[in-house]
């Protein structure tokens, strides 16, 4: 039988891979001490510990073929503990996962319990991120027991989530990218495993079911301002009908001699004049009505327009997987492991960063003043992927860390 491996070193952090190639009856002891000799140790190296493979101990005596062992299992002499601030799979205690979703770190994974954090370029004990340009403490976190994470940006760090600046203590909620230094950074809850596994008849593997992949229509999202409502004329006061009384009140009082007859003079003027203020004064009503609509309309447009754009945002940024979401649907394993299909559209589709890009949004109308607008939205901090069909061929150019950390994560997916 032959399986490939990973071994941890009993003694560092160090891991080999390894292709065991043997008999399914050998002992677990003889492939025990193989793997010591493979790695340089000696015998009595790790001494009271038996080998285990994902955790779980082994049977010494036990054949190797019926042993819980399987391509791509972990062989240690002892079942390494997940830190709470490395990265790594989140652990039973992980109230929130901090993702490096961009950067020379891209696809770190750091599990994260109630405390304060700080992220930057330091110590271990840190949320050490390997970004030369994010400082020794950028950014403090502060993660309490109802996962409500706040962020503290140093004095001089220009930290942003989805490009807006931010003052201290401000709230971080998950599917918000906090960018700081040259690295971007996501805040999800913790994962677990939620693909279809099972063991495969040999028992060397795990058969995975890829269930089916449902692929959201590529349409744009039009939203139409309402017009905005025309002021009121203001047509002039009718002077020549009110003065027209006066002068048929002045002939009545010559030819009837009856001084009452002026009386029309005052009330013609009065009764017309104040039917024309009656008739500005509801225009005005009405367009103060017709406006406080128009707004109320305006900004319920707008509000489903913004929140369209956090829904796209959010689908754009799910997509195309980061590092960490590659990691984690691997490792655990998820759902999205192998997801994409050679008839889906972004088949070799790669990812190699974030920016601001256009939004399939498009508000059209005119804005508040007057001017006419139908330009799609910009889209923020949303991954930027490259067609490897269309181009075929994908150079990475630039510092030798950074390059390879993306050439590293592009290839992950």
């Amino acid at each position: 039988m032959q399986l490939f491996v990973t071994v941890a070193h009993p003694a560092s952090a160090a891991s080999v891979d390894l292709l065991v190639d043997t008999a399914e009856s050998t002992p677990v002891a003889e492939v025990d001490a193989m793997l010591r000799a493979q790695l340089g140790l000696r015998s009595t190296a790790g001494e009271g510990m038996v080998l285990c493979a994902d955790g779980a101990a082994l049977d010494p005596d036990e054949g190797f073929g019926a042993a819980p062992v399987r391509d791509g299992s972990v062989l240690s002499w002892q079942a390494p503990p997940m830190p709470a601030a490395e990265p790594g799979v989140s652990g039973p205690t992980s109230l929130v996962e901090v993702r490096v979703a961009g950067g020379p770190d891209a696809g770190a994974v750091f599990p994260l319990p109630a405390g304060v954090f700080v992220l930057g370029h330091g110590a271990p004990r840190r949320l050490r991120v390997l970004d030369p340009t994010l400082g020794e403490a950028a950014v403090g976190i502060e993660v309490e027991s109802n996962r409500r994470c706040a962020v503290y940006p140093a004095r001089g760090v220009r930290a942003l989530l989805d490009g807006a600046p931010i003052a201290p203590g401000h709230t971080w909620t998950p599917g918000v990218l906090l960018s700081a230094g040259g690295s971007a950074f996501e805040l999800a809850a913790p994962t677990a495993p939620d693909a279809v596994v099972h063991p495969s008849e040999d028992g060397t593997g795990l058969d995975y079911n890829r269930p089916p992949r449902l692929l959201p229509p590529d349409t744009t999202a039009l939203f139409a301002l309402p017009a905005r409502p025309a002021p009121p004329d203001r047509r002039p006061l009718p002077l020549v009908m009110a003065l027209a009384p006066m002068a048929l009140s002045a002939v009545l009082v010559v030819t009837t001699h009856r001084l009452e007859m002026a009386a029309f003079a005052l009330l013609g003027p009065m009764v017309f004049i104040g039917n024309a203020l009656t008739d500005r004064r509801h225009g005005t009503r009405a367009y103060a009505k017709a406006l406080g609509d128009y707004q109320r309309r305006r900004a319920a447009v707008e509000i489903d327009a913004r929140q369209a754009l956090d829904r796209e945002i959010a689908a754009r940024r799910s997509a195309p997987p980061d590092p960490g979401v590659a990691l984690a649907s691997a490792s655990e394993p998820g759902r999205r492991l192998w997801e994409r299909r050679r008839t889906d559209t972004d088949f070799l589709q790669l990812r190699v960063g974030t920016a601001h890009l256009p939004a399939q949004v498009v508000l059209e109308g005119e804005s508040e003043d007057g001017q006419p607008r139908g330009e799609p939205w910009l889209a923020a901090d949303v991954p930027m992927a490259v067609g490897l069909r269309e181009r075929g061929v994908l150079g990475i150019a630039g510092p030798v860390a950074q390059t390879r950390a993306l050439g590293r994560w592009i290839l992950a997916p």
